[in-house]
C-alpha cells in the first residue's frame, strides 16, 4: 500500500515551544504525531477492518517482493534417476 502525507498547520511559536518540550523528553513532533495517528485509527477502525487492511498491506508487500527476488540456480539435468544440485558439485 502507498502512504499518503497529511498536511497540518500550527502557529511558529507554538511549533517551536512544542519542539523545545519534546526533546527534553527525548521525541519530537513527528513520532509524536505518528503514534497519535496509529492512536486514532486503532481507537476509530474496527479490529475486523484493521485486520483486513493489515492482510491487504502484507499482501502488497509480498506481491512485490516477490517480483524483485532472485530465483534460485537452476538444476543440473537428471541423469540415471538423479538430481544433481549445483552443491552437490566437486571442482575437477
Amino acid at each position: 500500500m502507498e502512504k499518503v502525507t497529511i498536511t497540518l498547520t500550527i502557529e511558529e511559536e507554538k511549533l517551536k515551544a512544542l519542539d523545545v518540550f519534546l526533546k527534553k523528553e527525548n521525541t519530537n513532533v513527528k513520532k509524536r504525531l505518528d503514534e497519535a495517528l496509529q492512536q486514532l485509527y486503532e481507537s476509530t477502525v474496527p479490529e475486523a477492518v484493521r485486520e483486513y487492511v493489515g492482510y491487504k498491506i502484507g499482501a502488497a508487500a509480498r506481491d512485490r517482493s516477490r517480483r524483485h527476488a532472485p530465483r534460485p540456480a537452476p538444476e543440473r539435468p537428471v541423469e540415471d534417476g538423479q538430481i544433481h544440485r549445483k552443491e552437490d558439485e566437486t571442482p575437477s
